[in-house]
């Protein structure tokens, strides 16, 4: 006994010294330990959940591609598909056809549950709709979606591919992929190819900032290397092992065949599970795509196509086409849910649609609309506190003329009219000259010129009051878009009454209706004498029999009454009109009715000329006004109610604005996000405008002579360096050479030199008197003597302003030609004529020959023999003088020889109509004739805005507008969809095009563009058009583009010179601008090298023929020499 207790007293000695001779316990290290599933932390069982759940990743939608997220997106997945609605129905029993006699199947379904999967449907059209957005942005737009963590990209930098222009913005994309995309990435390899491979680094690189900074700048080395290899380089990126997707990049048709690289890379990814996602990157090529995407399907990879040409081509992308298809399958189920409600697969759903309707129907119109907070609460009345009137009355007190800040009320009193007189004594048409010496021309308001002495401290405070003049209108411009008033604008009279349209076609805005006439009872109606209120639709309903004060129990018993209103019917405005313009218990009580308000969205059921015949009728002898507010809705749906009578917006406001302008009362037109056009408005506008104006005049008149000032402070410093007493040396001429520049002198016969300056012999030097000291001595000090009229007249130096005139060459050389520059060098050289005959002198019994021929060289002018007056410095001169001015009309050629000037001439008229031939045979240049008209939108009709439509002639016409539209930003976008669109087929209907054209009453001039003669007699079109013109004076232009048919293009001439209009030529293959760059550059040594091209067209003709003036001008200057 004692032994066994000994045996166990050492047993578990020895247990408790193991214990305590045991290691220490280590603690687990979590840091790094994943997190337990959700799914697994519960006492219950979902074994089955986890089970189903096991095959799904949770994956973040932007790292997938559009197969993997429709896994979980798609229709079938969201349980939305065809068989999922008909699983919520009802089998009804078959009921007979009463036309076939045949039973028919009868479905019944839950109006809630049909309701519910539209819904959804719509929901995830939206959802599609999202991703096909996200997938066009960025880098993605271009390269689509990159998946995979190693990737390798190959990207063609063939010639095709990085020539001609394409290789920076080719670089710029590849950029944004490396930023956006790459840099998520694991690891990358890029190879260039061409011809030959060139890859960036001998291994794929991991990603950081060291790598991505190399990739940038080997993009932006790129360079074109040759043809396009896929095939090299396709097996040289399959041999790798450490990518797992291949990027191909490619712009233009590969080298081999598609059928050969398809079966070439069907035996090289044998057992390998890498997929090739392509690029097509702006190729237009077929052959591309289709290799491209093939190549991606038999890989198990995506197709990406992008072309900055052609939106459309983007969504046949792998990615975009498969979301489209899920759209296209969400719409058709749609369809069906729309064709059930219409009883199309039984009636059943549309008994239980009808039960709710008549429940709905029992509701207001108004409880299903949108309100503002407070719409049903009591009227808050503000009693307006001051004197309510018209913009027009306003400005009577307050506008510029009131307060006497008309810029020419001011300077009357300091202009002076010019004056131009005929003196006898001289012979002569003499101008005042007054403007140079102490004053400044202005035009005046009647289009005369006056002199007007510039007071610059007076012109200084005008600007001062006219600035405060226009922060008053700009404070009264915000004052009438406040509150009610940029609703109903001022209501000034003192009784009014308010015709409000509750047409059905208002359903929608019952709401906005009722705020805005709460708004006008609180804030402008409560300071009145009387007031009414009458409803129309089909039928009128008055608030009162008659006019009411307006105390606050009559406010707000009227906001109940239009809190009741409901819309239904039409407009039937004469017979509310009629309620409220002949009212006999009115008249009774001798109340008159001074201001209509009418509040309305659309015309009147009535002719607005009958409802404008009326109002004058009416309205005549009486103080009665209607003024129109036009609230405007957007354009009624065709699903909804019509109303009798439909017009669009523009066509509604010109009736409204009619209505109102015959009795005199202001037209109002505003919508929810401001007022589009007010009478009130507009008069302040014009206001500050007329003031802006002004200011802009009182600048010009300021800057002209302050000019004058700095020009004589000049001047006077060069005397005062030259000295007091020195002459300048004057330079003569022979008095032969003297000749008559004034185009408007009416002398005669030759006058001697004594007689052209009668002054001139009573002429005296300038002195300076002063007093001496002896008695009343006088002593005098010569300031400057007089100078000696030069009669000999130098070159005059011409100049032509830099910055072109959108102007004809006939009216730019009526300005600027040598003629007009004065130097016309036939004119210059010569003085009177020689007969160079001998005379028999009686004394000497000889004849002896004139003293001139021996003294002065004879030159030929024009078949004339005369003696040349210009000294060679004075040639030297004009040399100087005529090569600069040939230098600008060579800059004026290149002008009129770019953009599309180029192919359509100047266009210098405001309103024009543009006929385009689009027959048969312009076939051949319709891509290259619609980018020249895309150009003249932007280059000439934009830019100058010109107000334009388009017609296109074939065997019919057809506009583009139905009448002249500007030339806004939208309108051109809108014209240059409209030409891109154009087809040529058919023949020449030009004289059908010219008679479209001429129906627009306010066209100013007709361009013909055409290549050929029209399908009818030539002469019959010109008749025609000739009978057509006579009245209108319509300017047609002719435009010829690459037609060498002589007898068309006589006829296009003859077309343009009978109608006042010009003519001008397209050729295909034209070196005017060479020639115009070898004269810049080379100089004007030679006058017939280079050979001045023929020019066909007008403009460029008549700036031809002057050129070629100047280039003999000078080469006969260098000979006179």
């Amino acid at each position: 006994m004692r032994s066994g207790y000994t045996q166990m007293m050492t047993k578990y000695s020895a247990q408790q010294s193991a214990l305590s001779n045991r290691p220490k316990w280590v603690g687990v290290r979590d840091s790094s330990a994943m997190p337990p599933d959700p799914l697994t932390v519960t006492n219950v069982s979902q074994l089955k959940t986890l089970q189903d759940a096991g095959e799904i990743e949770a994956t973040h939608s932007d790292t997938q591609t559009s197969e993997e997220w429709l896994k979980t997106h798609s229709v079938d997945s969201l349980q939305l598909n065809l068989k999922n609605l008909m699983d919520k129905s009802k089998a009804v029993r078959p009921s007979t056809n009463p036309a076939t006699g045949q039973l028919q199947q009868h479905i019944q379904f839950e109006a809630a549950d049909i309701n519910d999967f539209e819904y959804r449907l719509n929901k995830t059209i939206e959802m599609y709709t999202k991703r096909i957005k996200w997938l066009l942005q960025g880098s993605r737009r271009v390269f689509g979606l990159i998946k995979r963590s190693r990737v390798g990209v190959l990207i063609d930098v063939s010639d095709a591919n990085c020539g001609f222009g394409r290789l920076t913005h080719f670089q710029e994309a590849l950029m944004h992929l490396v930023d956006e995309q790459m840099a998520e990435m694991k690891s990358m390899y890029l190879v260039a190819f061409g011809s030959d491979l060139s890859p960036l680094w001998a291994n794929s690189m991991d990603i950081n900032c060291r790598t991505l900074a190399q990739a940038k700048d080997w993009v932006t080395q790129l360079q074109a290397g040759g043809g396009c290899n896929l095939l090299k380089a396709l097996e040289h990126m399959y041999k790798r092992k450490d990518i797992d997707n291949v990027i191909v990049v490619i712009g233009c048709i590969p080298d081999q065949t598609c059928q050969f690289l398809c079966d070439y890379m069907a035996q090289l990814g044998v057992g390998q599970e890498r997929p090739i996602h392509t690029v097509a990157y702006d190729c237009c090529n077929h052959h591309t795509h289709v290799t491209l995407r093939t190549l991606a399907e038999q890989s198990g990879g995506r197709y990406q196509c992008y072309d900055s040409a052609s939106e459309e081509q983007i969504y046949s992308s792998s990615d975009i086409s498969l979301l489209l298809r899920e759209v296209q399958k969400a719409q058709i189920i749609i369809n069906k849910i729309i064709g059930m409600r219409q009883g199309l697969l039984g009636t059943a759903l549309v008994s239980v649609t009808n039960e709710i309707n008549n429940e709905v129907a029992k509701l207001p119109q108004s409880r299903f609309l949108p309100r503002p907070p407070g719409h049903d609460l009591p009227l808050k009345i503000n009693m307006p506190n001051y004197y309510p009137t018209s913009s027009g009355n306003w400005l009577g007190k307050h506008g510029l003329k009131a307060k006497g800040l008309d810029l020419y009320q001011v300077l009357s009193p300091n202009a002076y009219s010019y004056k131009e007189e005929f003196i006898p004594v001289i012979r002569k048409t003499v101008q005042s000259v007054v403007n140079e010496k102490a004053m400044a021309q202005f035009k005046w308001h009647d289009g005369s010129i006056r002199n007007i002495h510039v007071d610059m401290s007076q012109l200084f405070e005008y600007q001062k009051q006219l600035g405060a003049t226009v922060k008053l209108y700009e404070q009264r411009l915000d004052w009438l878009s406040s509150g009610s008033r940029k609703i109903f604008g001022s209501v000034k009279e003192k009784s009014v009454l308010i015709l409000i349209d509750v047409s059905m076609s208002n359903l929608s805005y019952l709401i906005h209706i009722q705020h805005s006439v709460r708004l006008l009872l609180e804030q402008q109606v409560a300071n009145k004498d009387y007031f009414n209120m009458i409803a129309f639709s089909s039928s009128v309903k008055s608030w009162k029999p008659t006019l009411v004060p307006p105390t606050p129990e009559n406010l707000q018993e009227a906001w109940r009454w239009v809190l009741d209103l409901h819309c239904e019917g039409s407009r039937n405005f004469l017979t509310a009109l009629r309620a409220a313009m002949e009212n006999e218990e009115e008249r009774n009580h001798g109340i008159d009715v001074e201001g209509v308000y009418l509040f309305t969205s659309g015309v009147p059921d009535q002719p607005v000329e009958l409802c404008v015949s009326y109002l004058e009728e009416q309205c005549a002898g009486s103080d009665q006004r209607l003024h129109v507010i036009l609230f405007n809705v957007d354009d009624y749906d065709v699903h909804g109610a019509i109303p009798s009578r439909y017009a669009n917006i523009t066509k509604t406001a010109e009736s409204l604005r009619a209505l109102a302008h015959c009795t005199a009362g202001r037209f109002h037109w505003f919508r929810e996000t401001g007022i589009i056009e007010s009478d009130d408005i507009a008069l302040l506008s014009q206001e500050v405008d007329k003031a802006i104006n002004f200011s802009k005049k009182c600048a010009m008149l300021v800057d002209s002579v302050k000019k004058k000032y700095n020009l004589q402070l000049v001047e006077r410093k060069e005397k005062e360096k030259e000295g007091e007493l020195v002459m300048r040396p004057a330079s003569f001429r022979p008095s032969s050479a003297i000749r008559r520049d004034d185009d408007d002198s009416t002398g005669g016969s030759h006058r001697p030199q004594s007689a052209k300056d009668p002054m001139q012999r009573i002429r005296r030097p300038k002195r300076e008197f002063f007093y001496t000291e002896q008695k009343n001595g006088v002593g005098a000090v010569f300031k400057k003597y007089p100078t000696q009229k030069s009669t000999r007249k130098g070159i005059r130096f011409a100049t032509i302003q830099e910055k072109e005139d959108q102007i004809t060459s006939k009216e730019w050389l009526r300005m600027y030609s040598l003629s007009k520059l004065k130097l016309d060098l036939n004119k210059l050289v010569s003085g009177p004529d020689c007969r160079h005959v001998g005379q028999a002198v009686k004394t000497l019994h000889k004849v002896v020959e004139a003293r001139t021929c021996s003294v002065f060289p004879t030159i030929n002018v024009a078949g004339t023999l005369k003696h040349l007056q210009l000294l060679p410095h004075e040639l030297t001169d004009y040399e100087d003088q005529i090569t600069r001015i040939l230098r600008r009309y060579l800059k004026r050629l290149q002008w009129l020889l770019s953009g599309s000037r180029k192919t359509f001439g100047t266009v210098v008229e405001k309103k024009c109509v543009f006929l385009i031939d689009t027959s048969g045979s312009m076939d051949p240049f319709l891509q290259d004739f619609k980018k020249e008209l895309a150009s003249l939108v932007w280059d000439q009709l934009y830019k100058y805005s010109v107000s334009f439509n388009l017609v296109r002639f074939s065997k019919n016409c057809e506009q583009w507008r139905p009448q002249l539209a500007e030339s806004t930003e939208e309108n051109c976008h809108d014209a240059v969809r409209w030409i891109s669109a154009l087809v040529a087929n058919g023949n020449t209907c030009t004289l059908q095009a010219l008679e479209l054209a001429f129906k627009d009453p306010t066209v100013e001039a007709i361009y013909l563009l055409t290549d050929g003669k029209p399908d009818t007699s030539t002469s019959l079109v010109l008749s025609e058009v000739a009978s057509l013109n006579t009245d209108r004076h319509v300017t047609i232009n002719t435009i010829s583009f690459n037609c060498d048919d002589s007898t068309a293009n006589n006829f296009l001439v003859t077309l343009a010179h009978e109608n006042g209009g010009r003519f001008h030529r397209c050729h295909a293959n034209f070196d005017a601008p060479l020639f115009a760059h070898t004269l810049l550059t080379e100089g004007f040594t030679d006058h017939e090298y280079p050979q001045l091209p023929e020019f066909g067209g007008d403009d460029l003709k008549r700036l031809a023929d002057e050129i070629a003036t100047a280039r003999r001008f000078i080469s006969q200057s260098r000979s006179y020499r």
